[in-house]
């Protein structure tokens, strides 16, 4: 998969009046509750378009699919969630890249300032 983040305040939706969101119900702790993480999708045909998470307001995940502009190429790679992978997903063991059973503790925000990779 994969997972490319962006400023919110640079998201620009045509048809933004059939955008619907889903959160899922999830159990933490004994107690359900509506997730942080938001999926917005099209109420018309059900495409998903992009997500947030409450904890990083600032920035939202566009799916690769939904994006009709040219994006430069990764100047890097960071493999997260290897630890719930499917068996049948390769990664290659030779590629000198940060590896993450689960999610990182810092941001996508943060790593790309961290690695002076942030756009203005």
């Amino acid at each position: 998969m994969i997972n490319l983040a962006a400023d919110a305040r640079t998201l620009e939706v045509e048809g933004a009046e059939h955008v619907k969101v889903y959160r899922a119900v999830v159990e933490r702790a004994g107690e359900r509750k509506k997730s942080d993480h938001h999926r917005h999708f099209c109420g018309e045909c059900g495409t998903h378009l992009w997500a947030h998470h409450s904890r990083w307001p600032d920035h939202l995940h566009p799916v690769a699919s939904a994006i009709d502009s040219d994006l430069p190429p990764a100047p890097a790679h960071v493999h997260m969630m290897v630890g719930s992978k499917a068996g049948w997903v390769p990664l290659d063991a030779a590629a000198d890249d940060p590896r993450f059973d689960g999610y990182p503790d810092m941001s996508i925000a943060d790593w790309h300032e961290a690695h002076g990779q942030v756009v203005e």
